[in-house]
């Protein structure tokens, strides 16, 4: 009975989330049917004709942000192995294209306990999900902060029903998140309150980050409102986001139909596109592509 109700709850998390991904792949259908051939030469201008300088920002912001990245996995395995800086980043970027490429990026945790020695792989598994779980959270409470504030700039619909698809989408997502902590949990890692401060800390800055990144990819392309409003609108789509599948490989198509139903008729489509497309190249395709020219080291003694 166990099992099978554990099942049930399984297939509901990956309905919800194939729900996300199918109305974000409408959303975006929908919108490209309405754009016209000027439209399409005006975000190939645009992407052709950034400023080198915005284009710089962005570059050292996604190095910055895989950088926090890094550092987080170095924390967390720091309690049971001590690795430095390079095999961090190393073990980091390889373990992003095993996951760019499997559902629920299930790759990063196969391919991260291939490092390390067989009697720390229960350990390794471990620290993978507490470094992603803060970072989940930071989506959170920054995204129901950021929508809150979006509904008030610009309302996307009645005040109480934005309020109880708050509540409901919050629980939706938080509910499967404490299950499966309490889970890990009794599995045992001996992992501090301190660490897990350091690792929230970092979360909270890679946020900031690559929601920057994306407030400065719309300045490029050519961004109607203020810094502040866009940041509030960027936030809530990534609180929308967060259900969607975890599989890096549609992070483009989640990520442009959230931004679209975020931004739809406040910003033209070719600016939020090219928006998507510049900090998707950035932050999933360029690490991509030195993952597969790098190589692993040999695991801890």
């Amino acid at each position: 009975m166990f099992c099978s109700q554990e099942k049930t709850k399984q297939l509901g998390w990956f309905a919800l989330k194939i729900v996300v991904l199918a109305a974000a792949l409408m959303v975006i259908t929908r919108t490209l049917s309405t754009l016209r051939s000027s439209d399409w030469l005006l975000l190939r201008y645009k992407l052709l004709n950034a400023p080198l300088t915005f284009m710089a920002l962005l570059f050292l912001m996604s190095l910055a942000n895989w950088g926090v990245e890094m550092l987080k996995w170095q924390s967390a395995v720091k309690p049971f192995a001590l690795i430095n800086f390079s095999r961090a980043a190393r073990e980091t970027i390889l373990a992003f294209g095993a996951g760019f490429i499997t559902p629920f990026k299930l790759g990063e945790y196969a391919l991260k306990a291939q490092f390390y020695h067989r009697h720390l792989k229960h350990n390794v598994v471990l620290s993978h999900f507490f470094c992603q779980l803060p970072q989940i959270l930071c989506t959170l409470i920054f995204g129901l902060f950021g929508l809150l504030k979006w509904t008030s700039v610009q309302p996307l619909m009645k005040p109480n029903l934005t309020r109880f698809l708050l509540i409901l989408v919050f629980l939706l997502i938080l509910t499967p998140i404490v299950i499966q902590t309490k889970k890990q949990l009794k599995l045992g890692l001996n992992i501090s309150l301190k660490t897990l401060f350091v690792l929230f800390n970092y979360s909270v800055l890679r946020f900031v980050i690559f929601s920057s990144m994306f407030v400065v990819g719309l300045k490029i392309m050519g961004n109607p409102l203020n810094a502040l409003e866009t940041l509030f609108g960027v936030w809530t789509m990534y609180f929308i986001q967060v259900a969607a599948p975890t599989f890096s490989g549609l992070d483009v198509a989640v990520k442009g139909g959230s931004a679209l139903l975020v931004f739809q008729g406040i910003i033209p489509a070719q600016i939020i596109l090219g928006a998507v497309i510049l900090q998707y190249c950035l932050s999933q395709l360029a690490p991509l592509a030195i993952s597969l020219i790098i190589s692993p080291k040999t695991r801890i003694e």
